[in-house]
């Protein structure tokens, strides 16, 4: 599989990302992605994650484009 760039969506090629799922603990999670793939996002992040276990997570929604690793 291809490296996604940085400000690439993780289901699709778009780099228009204004949303970001992250984590700094263990288990560290950081994806972004565009506006129609809201719902993947939360179902992918469940499934790294585990759902229902206690494990927190940020939701960034910008007004700019976001990247992997940006805080």
């Amino acid at each position: 599989m291809k490296k996604k760039r940085k400000d690439e969506c993780q289901f699709c090629t778009s780099r228009s990302c204004y949303k970001q799922i992250f984590r700094d603990e263990d288990p560290k999670y950081d994806e972004v992605y565009c506006d129609k793939h809201c719902n993947e996002a939360e179902q992918e992040a469940n499934r790294v994650m585990g759902d229902h276990k206690g494990i927190f997570r940020t939701h960034r929604s910008s007004t700019g484009k976001v990247s992997r690793g940006e805080r």
